[in-house]
């Protein structure tokens, strides 16, 4: 029996479609221009995974500017800010603010291809 992916399976579908699923380079290239292409920067995100080190921590609150690199082992890599600082930070570790939005769901399609490639 085969099970069906539902709406998030087939938007992450439609996103690799022209991917080899072996080679994880091109899917983060696919996922960089698909946001690059279809997300509004900039959108408020907070850091939804606990961190062990760094200037960011659980629950912080942000700007994300702009996709700033693409990177084999933390993924996308967003630039972003609080107040006057700017950080680079993996995209898998935050969340949208705005449920509602696109920018959402866009991101939370990412966070769940990351966790599960």
């Amino acid at each position: 029996m085969r099970r069906s992916v539902g709406g998030e399976g087939k938007r992450i579908q439609r996103i690799l479609a022209d991917v080899d699923g072996d080679d994880l380079m091109a899917a983060l290239h696919a996922w960089e221009a698909y946001l690059e292409e279809r997300q509004v920067f900039p959108f408020e995100a907070v850091v939804s995974e606990h961190q062990e080190r760094g200037p960011l921590q659980l629950g912080d609150r942000m700007k994300v500017l702009q996709v700033s690199a693409v990177d084999d082992l933390y993924g996308i890599i967003v630039h972003v800010g609080i107040g006057r600082r700017r950080y680079d930070f993996p995209l898998c570790g935050l969340e949208a603010v705005d449920k509602r939005s696109p920018q959402h769901q866009i991101v939370d399609d990412y966070r769940t291809w990351f966790a599960n490639r």
